[in-house]
């Protein structure tokens, strides 16, 4: 079984290029006290400042803008085909003073940098986009780490299952019947905790393992929320139990579309337990044995197909699509091969032991 964070390898904080000036460990602050870095970036300008930028806002508030350069005759523009006919690149190598973007951030932030807050030397995508400084400040200050597609999720075995108890979750009658269990497998008012639960096809149980990493990634998107968009928090989760009835998207390797999904409590299991129709729905067959999950507003906030490299298969492992509903319709056949009766007759048996 399999339960841990996805890091890349290895595990930046931040897409923040640092190039080799952080060292082996792509420290963030080391190559911030070199002063003036050599970066390939994207080339971003302010066009109301006529200013080159290493951010996406210019403290003008105006919005920075993606600037192409021609790579025959030098003439920039906003297409990546010049009038001269050539094509042009949205990208440039420029002189970068990390320490002073560095301090603007944590200011405006209102943290101290974690010293150990880490980068990566270069981008690999298209046109060399790179995250926020203060994305990755956050992630480190909370201990969250980013995948390629600028996400943190955790990867997980798939555990199929399709009843419950809630006292095996730790789930009050009140709670459960908050989340829609209402009442039993055999139409009875939920009254008791020990009663037996159809689980719903988009929930999921979600390992312990994963409990402080995914808590630590709620207060990131609060802090980034309020700190950095100017937006009120959303989570505001102080336990692992805030954690319940939050959304997710489920997600499979090789795959780039995502399954909507919903936390109902904790496993020590070391996988996620969900309906065979949510496993089978992430997947284009039943092939596989571990899904990753990350919180639904850390996705619609931070992943971008601009950060995904350029080279094939960059696109695999990304939510690039989203299914909020589940068809049944939809999925691999072989899924609905599950039985459904709570038992079987004596005629069964009897007939098995003539086979």
């Amino acid at each position: 079984e399999k339960a841990k964070p996805r890091k890349m390898n290895p595990p930046p904080h931040g897409i923040i290029p640092v190039g080799e000036y952080g060292g082996k460990t792509r420290y963030v602050l080391k190559a911030a006290e070199k002063g003036q870095l050599s970066l390939e970036t994207a080339r971003l300008v302010c066009k109301k400042c006529n200013r080159q930028l290493f951010a996406y806002k210019c403290e003008c508030g105006n919005r920075a803008e993606l600037l192409y350069t021609c790579n025959s005759c030098g003439k920039t523009g906003d297409s990546e085909k010049c009038s001269c006919g050539s094509k042009a690149t949205p990208y440039y190598r420029t002189i970068v003073d990390l320490g002073k973007e560095v301090r603007r951030a944590s200011g405006e932030l209102r943290i101290r940098p974690e010293q150990k807050t880490k980068g990566i030397i270069g981008m690999m995508n298209r046109n060399k986009y790179f995250e926020p400084i203060e994305k990755g400040l956050l992630r480190a200050h909370h201990g969250v780490f980013v995948f390629k597609d600028g996400t943190v999720r955790f990867d997980a075995t798939n555990l199929p299952i399709s009843h419950f108890r809630p006292s095996e979750l730790g789930l009050s009658v009140e709670k459960a019947r908050e989340l829609g269990y209402t009442h039993d497998v055999k139409g009875e008012k939920l009254t008791d905790p020990t009663q037996l639960c159809e689980l719903f096809p988009q929930d999921m149980i979600i390992p312990e393992d994963s409990a402080e990493y995914m808590l630590g990634t709620a207060k990131f998107v609060d802090d980034l929320l309020e700190k950095f968009y100017g937006l009120p928090r959303y989570y505001n989760a102080k336990t692992r139990e805030d954690l319940v009835g939050q959304l997710t998207i489920y997600l499979a390797p090789h795959i780039s579309v995502g399954v909507l999904g919903r936390i109902i409590g904790f496993t020590r299991a070391r996988g996620t337990y969900a309906h065979h129709y949510l496993h089978v729905a992430t997947r284009r067959d039943c092939d596989g044995d571990e899904n990753a999950f990350m919180l639904m507003l850390d996705a619609l906030l931070n992943f971008s197909k601009k950060y995904l490299p350029a080279s094939r298969g960059g696109t695999m492992d990304a939510p690039i699509v989203l299914t909020i509903k589940l068809d049944p319709r939809e999925v691999d056949d072989q899924v609905h091969e599950m039985d459904i009766v709570n038992q079987y007759p004596l005629e069964y048996y009897n007939l098995c032991e003539k086979i």
